[in-house]
């Protein structure tokens, strides 16, 4: 009788033993199972993230591309006051020395107030310089100016000097007339028409 219990307690041990590891092992399964659930979540958010991140470096990438290729086309307008004596006459010259072409925005030409922009026949330059012939350069909106190209904003003919070409008293004496009396802006841009980087040039260098 006694060993029939004993039997009986020994199976009901084993038995609830067996159920507490089946217990345990499903209660870890389950918990693996979470995190098995998690690990394509945690992949996504990372292929986010480094998606996000190749984003922001291409568009940075692609300014500073930009922002580089306007620098290698900046155009930069230069005033030459030629006096030297040449098959060509004197007078005043407009450089183009920057790296790219220049976009003309606007321009202005005056002699001692006066608007000449647009005057083909300029008598009051004629009086105020004693000579019977100047030739005036004009720049229209949206004319272009090369790199390296020389346009002549004023320019007195070689019939109009002294034939002696040492005659320095007379090259100057034109110079500081005009210097007095000549003065121009231009308002200038590259050919990204960028209105932020838009340059201008004024003469003389030294305000009256």
């Amino acid at each position: 009788m006694n060993n029939s219990l004993k039997n009986i307690s020994d199976s009901i041990a084993i038995i609830t033993q067996n159920n507490m590891k089946d217990t345990i092992n499903v209660i870890i399964l389950n918990s693996d199972s979470v995190y098995l659930k998690l690990i394509p979540i945690l992949i996504a958010i990372l292929a986010l993230f480094v998606t996000a991140y190749s984003i922001y470096i291409s568009r940075k990438t692609l300014y500073s591309n930009i922002q580089h290729n306007k620098l290698s086309v900046q155009p930069l307008l230069n005033t030459n006051e030629d006096f030297t004596f040449s098959d060509q006459g004197i007078g005043i010259k407009l450089i183009s020395c920057g790296l790219g072409p220049a976009i003309i925005e606007n321009f202005q030409l005056l002699w001692n107030g006066t608007d000449i922009t647009n005057n083909d026949n300029p008598i009051i330059i004629y009086d105020s310089l004693n000579i019977h012939n100047v030739q005036l350069g004009t720049l229209k909106k949206n004319g272009i100016l090369g790199k390296d190209y020389i346009h002549w904003i004023l320019r007195i003919p070689p019939a109009e000097l002294p034939f002696n070409r040492n005659n320095i008293i007379r090259f100057n004496e034109i110079l500081e007339l005009i210097r007095k009396n000549l003065s121009y802006t231009i308002v200038y841009t590259s050919i990204y028409r960028d209105n932020k980087n838009e340059y201008t040039l004024k003469y003389p260098f030294i305000k009256k």
